[in-house]
Order: C-alpha cells, then sequence, then structure tokens
C-alpha cells in the first residue's frame, strides 16, 4: 500500500483533494522538517506538482489519523540550549525529488515491473532511505539531550553537528559546555580556542576558554582571557561583571597558594591542606594545585592520599613528569626503592631537568646498593663488615622511615649473633620507632627478650603482637610460653641455685649439689653472722636439689609451677629436711665436727674423713 501526500512549496500545508487532516498530523509532518523521524515506513511517491516526502507512516497510523478534521497550524519554535545559532531554514536543506519526477520508492516502481525484470525491482525495494539531518538540526538534538543533563549524548549530538558543519563556532562552544559539566576541561579548552579561531574576540568564547584555562590551573592565561571580554563592547560590556567575577576567584585562588606554603613551611600542616582545598574547589583540574597537595600528605606521612592525587593526574596523562615524580617519592617514603626508582626514571624521560627526580634517583641507587651489600655480608659471615654497611646506609637518608626501619631490623641480628644483645635489643626498638606497625622486629625483640631473661617485656612484645593478629595461633602460644618464664622468674630459680642449666643431667645437678652443699656448709664459717647467710644459702641448696632431684617435682616446676606455693617445695608436701639429702649424699650426719659429724673442716687436719 502507498500513500501520496501533496506539499506545494508554500505554507499553510495542504493534502491532495478530498484528504484532510486533523492538526496533530499536519504539526507531526511540518515538524519531521526539523527533527525527521524514520521510526515508521510508507513510501511516498510524487505525481503532478511539486511533492516532498517528509514522514514515513504506517498507513494504519494515517487512517487513524484522517478521522477527524483538518486544521491550521503554526510552526514550532526549537528551544535555545545551551546557545542558538542563525544558519538556514532546515526545509531549505531537506533532499527532495524535483517536480514530475518519481521519488525511489516502491510506488514508483509499480511502472518498472511491467518492462524490467523481477531482479531489478527486487534491488529496487531493498535500497535503504537515507534521513537527511542539518547541523542545525543536530545542534537542536544536542540542546534537548543537554537540558535533560544527558551530558555525554549532547556531545555526541554537537559533534555531529561540528562534522556538518565545521565552520560554525557555536557548535564547538556548546560542546564546551557539555564537556565543562563533565569536568571534561582539556577537551573544553580545545573547543574553545577552536570557536575562538573562528570568531576571535567573542566575550562569549573569552569567558569559556578562560574557565578552562583557570580549572586547568593555566592562571596567567586565563586573567587574559577574562580582561579581554571585560572590555569587549559586544552586547553592551554585559560580560564585565561576569569577567570581573572570575578574576576576583583568581585572586582568592593566588592566595589560598600562598597561605599553604606558609603554612607547610611553619608544620601546621593540616592548615595547608585546608588551604588547597579551597584553592582546587575554584580551579577542580588544576594538576599542580593536587600535586602541592600530595607533597604535604607525604610530610605528614598519608602516603596513601598522596598516592592516589599522583595516580588521578597519571591515568589522564601517563607521562606527566611531576605526578611521576610525586609517586615515585610515595614509593621511595615506603621503601619500594624498585617501584621509585622506576617512576624517577619515567618522570626524566619527560623532563630531564627535573632536578629533584634525579637526586632522588641517585639516592635509590645508593641505598639499593649498601643494602644489598650488607645483606651479602651476613650470608657470607662477614658479620662485621654487615653492620658497618647497614650503618653506613642508615646516614644515606635520615628521613626515610620505612627504609630505615628494615635497615635498623637486619642491623638486629647481625648484633645477635655478634653476641651484643643489648645493642640487638636496641636497634629493634630504634625500628619500631620508624614502624610502630613491624611486626617482625617487635617479635625479634620479645625473642631477644626472652634469651636475655628479660620476661616482663618479652610478655608485652608478645602480647601487642598477638592483640594486632587475634587468630594467629603462633603467636598465642609464644605468649602462653613468655608468661610461663615470667611466672617461674618471679619464684626461686633451683637450677640457678646450682648453677646448672634446664638440660642438665641427673648426674649433672647431683654433681653440682655436693659442690655447693660442701661450699656453703654453716660448719665452714666463722662469725654469727656469716653463719646465719651460709645456713639460709645451704638450705636454699638442698632445697633446689630436692626439687631437681626428683622426676615428678621437676617436671611441674619446669612447666613454671610454684611447688613451694602448692606445698610441694623440697620435702614434696612434707618437712623438708636438708640434713636427710646430705646425709644420704655424703654418709653420717649433717653437721661438721660435732658430736655425731661425719665430716670435720680445720686447719691443722683431725679425725674428719674430708680435709679442706
Amino acid at each position: 500500500l502507498s500513500l501520496s501526500l501533496y506539499l506545494p512549496p508554500s505554507l499553510p500545508l495542504s493534502l491532495p483533494q478530498g484528504v484532510s487532516a486533523p492538526r496533530e498530523f499536519v504539526s507531526w509532518l511540518y515538524l519531521s522538517a526539523h527533527r525527521p523521524l524514520a521510526r515508521h515506513k510508507l513510501t511516498l511517491c510524487g505525481g503532478e506538482g511539486p511533492w516532498y516526502a517528509l514522514l514515513h507512516l504506517p498507513l494504519s497510523a494515517f487512517r487513524a489519523a484522517m478521522s477527524s478534521e483538518a486544521e491550521g497550524v503554526s510552526p514550532m519554535e526549537a528551544e535555545e540550549l545551551p546557545e542558538e545559532v542563525g544558519g538556514t531554514s532546515p526545509m531549505e536543506q531537506v533532499e527532495t525529488p524535483a517536480p514530475g519526477q518519481d521519488s525511489d520508492d516502491e510506488s514508483s516502481s509499480d511502472e518498472e515491473d511491467s518492462t524490467g525484470s523481477e531482479d531489478d525491482a527486487e534491488d529496487h525495494e531493498d535500497e535503504p532511505e537515507v534521513e537527511v539531518v542539518t547541523a542545525v538540526e543536530w545542534k537542536e538534538r544536542g540542546n534537548a539531550e543537554y537540558k535533560l543533563k544527558n551530558y555525554r549524548a549532547a556531545i555526541e549530538l554537537y559533534t555531529k553537528a561540528i562534522a556538518t558543519d565545521p565552520t560554525e563556532p557555536a557548535f564547538l562552544n556548546n560542546r564546551a559546555a557539555a564537556s565543562i559539566m563533565l569536568l571534561q576541561f582539556k577537551d573544553a579548552l580545545q573547543d574553545a580556542d577552536r570557536a575562538l579561531s573562528l570568531d576571535p574576540g567573542n566575550p562569549k568564547y573569552l569567558m569559556r576558554a578562560g574557565k578552562c584555562n583557570l580549572s586547568l590551573g593555566r592562571f596567567v592565561e586565563a586573567r587574559r582571557q577574562f580582561q579581554t571580554a571585560a572590555e569587549s563592547p559586544a552586547e553592551g560590556g554585559k560580560y564585565a561583571q561576569q569577567a570581573a567575577h572570575e578574576v576576583a576567584n583568581l585572586t582568592k585562588i593566588t592566595r589560598f597558594q600562598e597561605m599553604a606554603a606558609k603554612a607547610a613551611e611553619s608544620g601546621q600542616l593540616n592548615n595547608a591542606l585546608s588551604s588547597l582545598s579551597r584553592a582546587i574547589e575554584l580551579a577542580p583540574a588544576a594538576d599542580a594545585l593536587r600535586l602541592d597537595q600530595a607533597r604535604i600528605y607525604i610530610k605528614r606521612g598519608d602516603l596513601g592520599e598522596a598516592d592516589r592525587a599522583a595516580s588521578g593526574i597519571l591515568r589522564k596523562n601517563s607521562m606527566h613528569s611531576e605526578a611521576l615524580f610525586v609517586r615515585g617519592l610515595t614509593f621511595y617514603k615506603r621503601g619500594e626503592l624498585e617501584q621509585a626508582l622506576k617512576h624517577f626514571q619515567r618522570a626524566l624521560q619527560g623532563d630531564p631537568d627535573h632536578a629533584e627526580a634525579r637526586t632522588h634517583l641517585k639516592q635509590s641507587r645508593k641505598l639499593m646498593r649498601l643494602k644489598e651489600e650488607g645483606n651479602n655480608a651476613y650470608k657470607a659471615g662477614k658479620l662485621q663488615e654487615a653492620a658497618e654497611l647497614y650503618a653506613t646506609a642508615l646516614e644515606v637518608e635520615p628521613d626515610m622511615d620505612a627504609f630505615n626501619s628494615k635497615l635498623w631490623f637486619n642491623r638486629a641480628g647481625v648484633n645477635a649473633k655478634l653476641g651484643n644483645m643489648d645493642d640487638a635489643i636496641s636497634d629493634c626498638s630504634k625500628a619500631l620507632d620508624l614502624d610502630q606497625a613491624y611486626v617482625k622486629a617487635r617479635l625479634r625483640r620479645a625473642q631477644f627478650y626472652m634469651d636475655t631473661e628479660q620476661y616482663e617485656e618479652a610478655v608485652r612484645d608478645y602480647q601487642q603482637a598477638s592483640d594486632d593478629d587475634p587468630s594467629n595461633r603462633e603467636l598465642r602460644s609464644q605468649l602462653r610460653g613468655a608468661k610461663i618464664e615470667l611466672k617461674k622468674s618471679k619464684r626461686k630459680n633451683y637450677y640457678k641455685i646450682l648453677g646448672v642449666t634446664q638440660d642438665a643431667s641427673d648426674r649433672d645437678i647431683k654433681k653440682a649439689y655436693r659442690k655447693m652443699a660442701m661450699q656453703f656448709h654453716p660448719d665452714r664459717v666463722q662469725g654469727e653472722k656469716e653463719k646465719e647467710e651460709a645456713e639460709a644459702r645451704f638450705q636454699e641448696i638442698g632445697q633446689a636439689y630436692g626439687v631437681l632431684s626428683d622426676p615428678q617435682k621437676k617436671a611441674r616446676f619446669d612447666r613454671g609451677e610454684d611447688l613451694e606455693e602448692s606445698g610441694g617445695g623440697g620435702g614434696g608436701g612434707h618437712h623438708f629436711s636438708h640434713a636427710d639429702i646430705f646425709s644420704q649424699m655424703f654418709g653420717g650426719g649433717g653437721g661438721f665436727g660435732g658430736g655425731g659429724g661425719g665430716f670435720r673442716f680445720g686447719a691443722g687436719g683431725g679425725g674428719g674423713g674430708f680435709e679442706f
């Protein structure tokens, strides 16, 4: 089925004789000249007079429209967002067939069917119908999307308008406006600059370019463009007030920068960050401001925030030299020197004169070399050389906490191997001073405390490590062991009393007892006070032997039990008799030189079995 509509070049719109249409249908036809639609397909063909194919519509929709009386219609105005431009009428640019010429459609092929081949007719029917859209129409569609805040869609439509007519600066200016709404200031600036090249001195385009430059941190160029726009007589000088407002913003930014620099110099880092944040609110895409802020974060020790700021810039420009250096500095401060070195090298590729990048590159290489040499010396058993290399590395960059904490940790291991336990503990403490979260340094110090029987300090370190990682069973076990040793240290240490180690054999324990008992027997000393001290020591020696010579008591003692509190001292729950042990060990009574004594100590001999 086909339908032919007659539309003379002049308004009002009309239909073939005997055909009427309601207002809505005629409006639809008229608007289609401005916004061509291809939602439905119906071939419109020509006959006598001028014909215009305006709309493809199903026949059912046309019949429904014919059910009402025709009414007049006036043209509809297009909305102006964000800027209206001049140009030829869309009607003048719509491609139409000449009077008397058939359209390339289904109805014009009826006559050809009788003379042409069937294949030719099929090929003709398959030809797609081309929608012709003018630059102004693309712009108006973009304006509609802009009004709906669909800025990406608006940019696509403005781009089509520019492709259709690249000489119209207003299309570029509109696309710049949409890009600004997406914070794409570099793209917006390119369009604004192109618009100015087509229409130099246009205050509207100058203002837009100035705002882009301000947001990007190009303050000198922004000020020049605002001042030029303010001096323009166009539109009665209406841009002077807007330009003055933007120049005031530039002045504020400069003041905020000065305040931030002064605060940072005096160590008021939070105030410096606050001032820079206020400046960034006025220039959100100013990379220089964000990198200044990143440097303050580094000074404050907030390396994560500094890294995020630099990384955001590098996502837009992977070869931004200053951003590469700042991000490299975050790796440098963390002690990740290989990553830092790579960033410093890339920064120098983009800016060979970047002095800070060059300096830190040299420092990174030096620190990596010294640490590696120290590690190699340690592995080779050259402990003193390793200690000296670590000490040299510690002097290179005193403020690099993360890396230096590892150097202190390594040197602690060297000092422990050398037997310098106090120095080893001190090195671990210095590592923790630089990095409180350095778990390995805390555990190493705890072990050194255990080795030197400083159990309270060991318990404190193990407790901290366990609190930081409560699911770690090994830490809980180490903590329990330290607590047992601490408890044991608060009671009598029978091993120390006898002068033996905990792994001493029964024979070693018996031998030590014989020696100590004979050395501290009260009969060997003169004087009342000395005799009392000897008696106390002699009793203690016997008590120690009574526990360590009994396998059950020894096991309980090794577990940390206090045998004196539990009534299981040297006497095993009953009265302890050191004389009994002494008698069993040496025979005879428990005294020297007395009535029943089997031993006598004298200077000139006598009847004793042993003489000392």
